[in-house]
């Protein structure tokens, strides 16, 4: 791979194919601790299907280099209050990567976003951020596991289902104007992903939750999921976007709520009751929060830390592999 310099100021550097594979990291990631980068890009004994994001060095060696890419204006590092150093591309290291590995501009863009939009939205996508994280170093951990497409939040992923009016409960009712033949709620996940291993492939959507929503639009998101399935209009958006990376659409699919304490997914799981029918309770709607996880122990994430939305078992918990 061709090497490209760089002088700033007096700083000269020489992009390495371990910049690149830090720059793929924020690419796929949109932001990462220095701990974070050194779990994702350090060596790992076990060839796993993530292993382009592996090169040798050690964490100081790749923390040292972190700082020398921010100084060179490759990258961003941002520290706020109480948090570690955060990383994010900046426009040189989002160029390279459109040069050297074809990344379309206006996806790279999307990460460069990051820097103008508000304090609500950073910390929504570092929460994200968070959760892709362990989930993707648990999957590394665990031989005959892996992650499918990660698909960030995009206006490309953005959809609505429409709701015959004969479908509506009695909560779901008074949210269609009397203008609308059919009742339309959007469908935007903060992210989408699927998981394989040998019993076959399951597919996620994924919420963020850092308890600002209020539960009245907490439900309508969660109503939306449930019709979104019910009337299987999932299909086709599923297979136009790959989210199957074989470019099939897909069956089924949970949501996955990840949210800050169990006090507040509690009151998150009672309010996706009111999503369904009386009576018809699904494996859809899964629950887990901070309190749960420990980005130091990432195996975590696999682990039985997931209670369901299901009238009868709120208290039992599970795995996402189950």
């Amino acid at each position: 791979m061709p090497r490209a310099a760089s002088t700033t100021g007096k700083l000269k550097v020489v992009i390495q194919p371990r910049d690149i594979r830090i720059f793929e990291l924020l690419y796929d990631f949109r932001l990462l601790t220095a701990d974070s980068i050194a779990q994702l890009a350090g060596p790992v004994e076990e060839k796993v299907a993530r292993d382009q994001y592996r090169f040798r060095g050690g964490r100081e060696a790749i923390i040292k280099r972190l700082k020398l890419l921010s100084r060179a204006e490759y990258i961003n590092c941002i520290k706020k209050p109480g948090q570690k150093y955060i990383y994010t591309l900046a426009k040189k290291a989002a160029d390279v990567l459109a040069q050297q590995q074809g990344i379309p501009i206006e996806e790279l863009n999307k990460c460069l976003d990051l820097q103008r939009r508000s304090e609500r939205y950073f910390e929504h996508a570092l929460m994200v951020s968070e959760f892709h994280t362990m989930l993707a170093l648990a999957v590394a951990q665990r031989p005959g596991l892996k992650l499918l497409n990660w698909l960030n939040a995009s206006e490309q992923l953005d959809t609505y289902v429409s709701i015959p009016p004969e479908m509506l409960t009695e909560t779901v009712r008074p949210w269609k104007a009397q203008d609308q033949v059919n009742l339309k709620l959007p469908i935007s996940p903060d992210a989408v992903f699927g998981l394989e291993d040998e019993e076959g492939k399951f597919y996620f959507m994924f919420e963020a939750d850092r308890a600002t929503m209020s539960n009245k639009r907490f439900l309508q998101k969660m109503t939306a999921y449930y019709y979104f399935w019910k009337l299987g209009q999932h299909s086709d958006w599923s297979a136009k976007n790959r989210i199957n990376p074989d470019g099939e659409a897909i069956k089924h699919y949970r949501v996955i709520t990840y949210t800050t304490s169990a006090k507040r997914q509690e009151n998150l799981v009672n309010t996706t009751l009111q999503a369904m029918p009386a009576g018809e309770e699904l494996e859809m709607f899964w629950f887990t929060n901070q309190e749960m996880v420990d980005p130091e122990k990432p195996e975590i994430i696999l682990k039985q830390i997931f209670s369901i939305a299901r009238g009868d078992e709120l208290d039992q918990m599970y795995s996402i592999l189950e």
